[in-house]
């Protein structure tokens, strides 16, 4: 039933969204879409915005039942903690960049020093640490 509400949209809905920003499996922020399938007509959903991960959730409950209306407490819950998993795989890969840039500069420094000699490699490696921070500074 979510495939067949899903398949039959018609595009983002754009006056506001009810559960707050909710982000699919790719990542992306979800959509608010509007079902025009027979068996839910008119009802709220996210989805992903390219349709690449297939994500798929309910705004809002099919009635107005208390035992629903958790279960959208819990959606809630899911986006949010969807949206901080995504954030903490980002910091992850940033803090391994740079592991990777500091291990880079040790093993530049070690080179420079065989060759030029120990107060030129620490000239040389500090003007590497330099242009390597300030090429991370621009992928953040």
């Amino acid at each position: 039933m979510a495939s067949a509400s899903r398949r039959s949209t018609n595009g983002s809905y754009s006056s506001g969204n009810i559960m707050g920003e909710c982000f699919c499996e790719c990542g992306l922020r979800a959509s608010l879409q509007v079902s025009n399938s027979i068996a839910n007509p008119g009802r709220k959903y996210y989805a992903c915005p390219i349709g690449r991960c297939r994500w798929f959730r309910w705004a809002s409950p099919s009635n107005q039942r208390p035992s629903i209306q958790h279960s959208e407490v819990a959606d809630d819950r899911s986006c949010d903690f969807n949206s901080n998993l995504k954030l903490f795989e980002r910091v992850k890969k940033l803090h391994n960049d740079v592991v990777f840039i500091k291990l880079l500069a040790l093993f530049q420094l070690f080179i420079f020093g065989l060759t030029f000699g120990l107060k030129q490699a620490y000239d040389k490696l500090y003007k590497l640490v330099c242009f390597n921070e300030m090429l991370l500074y621009k992928l953040i």
